[in-house]
């Protein structure tokens, strides 16, 4: 019986051992993309478990998804605790907002908190009383100084590493925007619908139509609905970096449209500056004021009489 065992063991030992090399790692995963992932170890542990997939790590370093922070956010700092009691602190960062280019129909923006519908629509003669309302919340103040404004200090430009609604997701908050905001995209490859290359604008500034190419990127440029000069001058010099970063990549403050119309626009407020489209006054400036009641910011009084009038009020 004993030497029957011995002589039975190995094989034993030898099936199984086959066995478990054909069998399939249940460490091997398909690699779903950087946006699936909230910091740069977790995306590359998973790329390389599911055997390192070509495509996702274009610059051949052996890294994948590094414009993602190097450690996982806390529920602090990824704004999921208490809202923060200084007004210089980062907010809170709105949870299960839809992917950029994911919701494709055009709302009043009354009805879009977060700005992640595409561009702006008029606002409805029957909501302009609403809107009025809303605008008649946001605080007034002397203009304030810009000196010591640069764009530096609202951190890089377009940084995916901040914790506004589509921070940390892998893309780059300009990408974001056309994905958002342009029709008929086309993307480069193996960035997992990331950066756009084509695409066309319905442009909320001028009612033009513009066809998008990243080969001529001017064209078609992001702008900050409430600019960030006038931020820094209203209030935001006193703000935490992460905060200011917060506010220069939150899409309720950022539209694509026409680069000229943008260049006009430079750093006015309202009352120098209104969309040239006449239908959209209204809109823009319930955005503007969305912006600073969501920021504590104050405006200037000649920019809220602006907006007011914007909207219907005499």
């Amino acid at each position: 019986m004993h030497s029957l065992i011995r002589r039975t063991l190995p094989a034993i030992a030898a099936v199984a051992l086959t066995a478990c090399a054909a069998a399939p790692s249940s460490s091997a995963a398909t690699w779903p993309g950087c946006k699936s992932y909230s910091d740069q170890p977790s995306a590359q542990a998973a790329w390389e478990a599911a055997g390192k997939p070509a495509g996702a790590d274009g610059d051949g370093d052996g890294k994948v998804c590094e414009s993602l922070p190097n450690a996982a956010s806390s529920p602090s700092a990824a704004g999921g605790g208490q809202t923060p009691s200084s007004p210089g602190a980062a907010l809170p960062t709105p949870s299960n907002a839809p992917a950029p280019g994911s919701v494709s129909n055009r709302v009043s923006p009354l009805r879009d908190p977060r700005g992640v519908h595409p561009g702006l629509t008029a606002v409805p003669a029957a909501q302009r009383g609403a809107a009025r309302r809303l605008i008649g919340r946001v605080a007034t103040a002397r203009a304030g100084s810009t000196a010591g404004y640069s764009r530096s200090q609202f951190g890089s430009a377009w940084t995916d590493d901040q914790t506004t609604t589509w921070g940390h997701d892998g893309c780059k908050t300009r990408e974001e925007i056309l994905r958002r905001d342009l029709r008929a995209i086309t993307y480069r490859a193996a960035t997992h619908d990331c950066v756009v290359l084509t695409g066309i604008l319905q442009d909320p500034y001028t009612a033009r139509t513009i066809e998008f190419s990243k080969a001529r990127p001017l064209e078609v440029q992001i702008d900050h609905v409430m600019p960030l000069a006038y931020d820094w001058s209203q209030g935001a010099a006193r703000w935490t970096l992460a905060k200011r970063e917060q506010i220069a990549n939150d899409p309720l403050n950022l539209l694509a449209v026409d680069g000229p119309a943008n260049n006009q626009k430079s750093a006015s407020g309202p009352a120098e500056w209104m969309p040239p489209n006449t239908r959209v006054r209204c809109a823009y400036s319930v955005r503007f004021a969305k912006v600073s009641l969501k920021y504590r910011l104050r405006v200037q009084v000649q920019d809220k009489r602006a907006m007011l009038r914007a909207c219907g009020a005499q």
